[in-house]
């Protein structure tokens, strides 16, 4: 199977099979159901098991940083781990932000006996033609894999639903999905996604955000009446806020380096989020440790309390904005933004806990392999 960095396998008809419109209600999937997190078979994870984690090549987001955030752990505790890096390079597939984690890694599985693939959803289709004995997929995000679709109308329907309706309740899932041995979910988005497709293989393994911001000491004196938004969101709605804030100063996050993002965000004093949030995104706690009110839509990830875990007077209905309340809420927050700031202290620290959160998750998961 040849596959590109998107995730879309070239030579194969693994989607061609999907059953039925199978919607899954984005808002709210299962309000009723308990958070578990279930415990792995001892059958597919052993001291012998040699773990591939798909990433693309020689590309740096969030997704591949958390797989080799993973790759990393595993590999400090004494697992067999590789990366498998798919899609077109021309010399070393390793992205430059990655080289510090030294993960050996291959291109194409090894013929292994005890191979246990660990890919992100965007292969969750086509799970049936990787060639390992054990298949996990780690589900870092709901709506990409929907709109990852090798399907051209599955992803205009989809995309259509999003971006016009803002409507997540997306459509053709393929039941193929569940002969996964295994899922993992990033977020509880993605963890009451799968358990409202009746899914209940899964355990938590979330991400961590990067050292390097979490000891990033913001000066308070130094922040601006800035307000930040990151280029790829909900567009519509970003231009609709910035049209009504006329007197507000917005400075878009697009075509920064890493250095001169964190050195953005360390300025500003508030970050606002119109996305989709398709898993528990980067950046909204990226901009919180850095000193930002957050403000946020409800789609995705941030129509829960736990994945995005601000006080519900920072997030408003996508569908139904009020921009009189945005604005009043962006000007209180420039205007008193170190009493304001101190509402998000329960997401601050609770940030700053997260790597902690996550070695926990892999002792759990990986617990028969240690």
């Amino acid at each position: 199977m040849s596959l590109r960095r998107d995730g879309r396998a070239v030579e194969c008809t693994g989607l061609e099979n999907r059953q039925g419109l199978i919607p899954f209600q984005g808002s709210n999937p299962c309000p009723s159901t308990r958070f578990t997190n279930s415990l792995m078979p001892n059958k597919f994870l052993k001291k012998n098991s040699c773990f591939y984690i798909y990433a693309p090549a020689n590309y740096a987001t969030g997704g591949p940083e958390l797989c080799h955030q993973l790759a990393y752990k595993l590999k400090t505790k004494g697992l067999n781990v590789k990366m498998l890096y798919y899609g077109d390079h021309e010399d070393s597939p390793v992205h430059p932000n990655y080289a510090r984690y030294q993960i050996p890694y291959v291109t194409k599985l090894d013929k292994n006996i005890e191979s246990v693939a660990i890919v992100p959803e965007i292969f969750a289709d086509d799970i049936h033609l990787i060639r390992s004995k054990y298949k996990i997929i780690w589900w870092q995000s709901v709506d990409n894999y929907f709109l990852a679709s090798k399907k051209t109308w599955h992803r205009v329907i989809n995309k259509f639903l999003l971006i016009y309706l803002k409507n997540q309740n997306f459509l053709f899932f393929n039941k193929k999905v569940k002969k996964a041995d295994w899922h993992f979910s990033q977020s509880r988005y993605s963890y009451d996604f799968l358990m409202s497709k009746g899914i209940r293989n899964i355990s938590m393994l979330s991400d961590y955000i990067d050292k390097k911001i979490l000891e990033f000491n913001f000066s308070d004196t130094k922040k601006q009446d800035i307000v930040t938004y990151y280029s790829k969101q909900n567009i519509n709605t970003i231009s609709k806020i910035k049209s009504f804030c006329k007197s507000i100063k917005f400075i878009e996050i697009k075509g920064m380096t890493r250095g001169e993002v964190i050195d953005l965000l360390s300025k500003s004093k508030v970050y606002i989020d119109f996305g989709n949030h398709p898993g528990k995104d980067r950046l909204p706690r990226e901009a919180a440790i850095l000193g930002n009110i957050v403000i946020t839509g409800s789609l995705g990830s941030a129509s829960n309390e736990i994945d995005i875990s601000i006080p519900k007077k920072y997030k408003f209905n996508d569908k139904k904005l009020e921009l009189t309340k945005v604005y009043k809420t962006i000007q209180y927050a420039l205007l008193s933004h170190k009493d304001t700031y101190s509402d998000f202290s329960n997401y601050v620290r609770k940030i700053k806990k997260e790597e902690e959160t996550f070695d926990t998750e892999i002792e759990k998961i990986f617990l028969n392999c240690l």
